[in-house]
């Protein structure tokens, strides 16, 4: 069915006059009647009754411009929605994360911003262990993925890029005899009991406070591995060792955690965590990679502008 035909009948229908209604389209009154004219032969009956001083609805042109008035809205609704849909304003994104990347501050902003700019997307958050993320990713179960890096052996499928850098900071018991020093060199710390996350080897924030030990020369003991940073802190609190963690968790303000800069002779890239953004290279959700270029956007910020 020709859509604009239909919307000739509707507007002949409301003017109950083709001559006005020929002026409101402005198209001649010739092509308009015959317009209406065709629209009756394909439906093989008479929608309109021609009068002296203009035209009436039959019986069944009411009941078809009825019809029509609902099938043109549904078809504008629909146009609608695939405009929007192809400029990413509608949809849903399945994002996962892991660990303490919820706190990055250019993440919280991301989110926030993306929610106020386009706030009809649907975003679910997962938060599950790397592993699980890089199979979801894989299977197409997630479009994207905030992980805490590194992240070696990523599969040929799949893109990582850097997302946020925070500096290491040094958590220590509120009562430890360090505490409250000045300034406090990680190497008079040497063999202390360390806490972490239960990250794989070579992966996360487990392997970035390693590297950090061989960067010092120092034989960090991991005491203590937990499943996330708030069971970190409350084995901190509790007197249970000291820990190495982003520098974000510092707002958390933890009872009986105190925390403290790391030395400046310590070496930099060690000294610091990395938040990666993982996604399938072949990426089609267009919600996705609205969300990937502002990901982009917010990353190239100077901290002094987040």
């Amino acid at each position: 069915m020709d859509f604009r035909a239909l919307r000739y009948f509707v507007c002949v229908a409301e003017e109950m006059h083709v001559s006005r209604a020929a002026d409101r389209l402005g198209i001649a009154q010739p092509a308009l009647s015959q317009q209406i004219k065709a629209l009756e032969t394909r439906l093989g009956v008479r929608l309109f009754l021609r009068r002296k001083r203009g035209i009436e609805l039959t019986e069944a042109g009411a009941v078809f411009l009825a019809e029509t008035r609902r099938t043109l809205a549904q078809h504008e609704r629909a146009e609608h929605i695939a405009r929007r849909m192809g400029r990413a304003e509608i949809g849903s994104l399945e994002i996962g994360y892991s660990g303490s990347v919820v706190f990055e501050p250019t993440l919280i902003e991301l989110l926030r911003d993306y929610r106020d700019t386009v706030p009809e997307v649907r975003i679910s958050l997962h938060d599950g262990s790397v592993q699980n993320h890089v199979q979801a990713l894989l299977e197409q179960a997630l479009e994207i993925a905030i992980i805490r890096g590194p992240l070696p052996d990523l599969h040929a499928d799949l893109d990582a890029s850097v997302f946020a850098r925070q500096p290491l900071v040094l958590a220590l018991p509120a009562r430890h005899p360090a505490a409250q020093a000045p300034e406090i060199d990680l190497r008079d710390l040497a063999g202390e009991p360390l806490i972490t996350v239960q990250d794989p080897a070579g992966y996360g924030l487990a392997h970035t406070v390693r590297e950090l030990g061989v960067a010092l020369g120092l034989s960090l003991r991991l005491n203590l591995q937990v499943s996330d940073v708030f069971s970190i802190l409350s084995m901190v609190s509790a007197g249970m060792g000291l820990s190495l963690v982003p520098a974000a968790l510092r707002t958390l303000s933890w009872p009986g955690v105190t925390f403290h800069d790391l030395p400046l002779s310590a070496d930099a890239s060690s000294a610091s965590t990395e938040v990666l953004l993982v996604r399938r290279r072949d990426l089609s959700s267009l919600v996705g990679k609205r969300f990937m270029a502002a990901a982009r956007r917010a990353a190239a910020k100077p901290p002094s502008n987040r």
